[in-house]
């Protein structure tokens, strides 16, 4: 609701030149493929990570490229599990454990660091930026 009105404002300051690339952040292509057929959009945020490879899978990502948009990925430590050790997973992760311990042994293997390892998987597809987040413990 509201999107066209918000368009039109993000239009408006775009022109102005207060804002430089109109983008949207969105978990899936449920959410996205609306938004393109409706909007000319600069930008989008997606997750993106080992274990989260739905834009590749789909195409989505070399579309965006094709596109001319800017694909900014987030999630590349899918909230610190991919930086976790398997046993300590919190509960809700639990049904990732079989295919963290995997990911773990392969990384250990080519003697990668968990950062080093999720990071470089998430660069090698083209993205244009990867967003980090981090909390302080």
């Amino acid at each position: 609701d509201g999107g066209d009105w918000l368009w039109e404002v993000m239009c408006d300051l775009q022109e102005s030149g207060r804002v430089e690339k109109i983008g949207v952040s969105v978990y899936d292509d449920a959410q996205l493929v609306p938004i393109l057929e409706e909007y000319e959009i600069d930008l989008v945020q997606l997750p993106l990570n080992v274990l989260d490879q739905r834009a590749l899978v789909s195409g989505r990502l070399d579309a965006l490229r094709e596109a001319g948009i800017e694909v900014h990925a987030r999630s590349a430590f899918l909230q610190g599990v991919l930086l976790a050790r398997p046993d300590d997973l919190p509960e809700q992760f639990a049904p990732l454990r079989p295919h963290l311990e995997r990911y773990h042994r392969f990384r250990v293997g080519q003697n990668l660091t968990a950062i080093k390892s999720a990071l470089s998987f998430v660069l090698q597809t083209r993205v244009d930026c990867v967003v980090i987040g981090a909390v302080r413990a």
